[in-house]
């Protein structure tokens, strides 16, 4: 399995308190869509929202495809949410050649390592969210030691 080939992908929701939010006990919700490469295991693009709904999972795909070009033959694991089944992802998809896998429902084994890459966390400000997505991000992708394809340093 060569970079590029195959991708995990997972929309996650998160919950962000602020202050004032918190004080009248309100919660508002996040939700991110990664997608992470299976090769070397790195984010190839992620996006976050306050909607969930399908945007930031066709705004991760246009971003993935737009940074690879080239993406006829990429099979993509996912869960079977509503974003994932919707018209447009499997349209998109289908026009550049992008093979979509999901497992049963309740049963993640495909996007398991997107599963587990997510870590389900209170935040305290939706800008506190952000920069701690992109920190994570810039560490997974180049500092955390690896134990699958270590030879790449890519």
């Amino acid at each position: 399995m060569g970079k590029h080939k195959k991708y995990s992908d997972d929309l996650r929701i998160y919950k962000t308190i602020d202050n004032w939010i918190q004080k009248y006990k309100i919660t508002n919700y996040n939700f991110k869509d990664s997608k992470l490469d299976l090769y070397d295991r790195k984010v190839v693009a992620y996006k976050i929202s306050k909607f969930n709904n399908n945007q930031p999972i066709i705004d991760t795909l246009n971003e993935a495809i737009s940074k690879r070009k080239d993406v006829h033959g990429l099979i993509i694991y996912s869960d079977q949410g509503f974003q994932y089944t919707s018209f447009e992802y499997k349209s998109i998809c289908k026009s550049n050649g992008i093979t979509i896998s999901m497992s049963r429902k309740g049963t993640p084994i495909d996007d398991s390592p997107m599963e587990s890459w997510h870590d389900n966390n209170n935040i305290t400000s939706l800008q506190k969210y952000q920069k701690l997505v992109e920190e994570w991000i810039l560490f997974y992708n180049t500092s955390r030691l690896k134990s699958k394809n270590s030879r790449n340093k890519s």
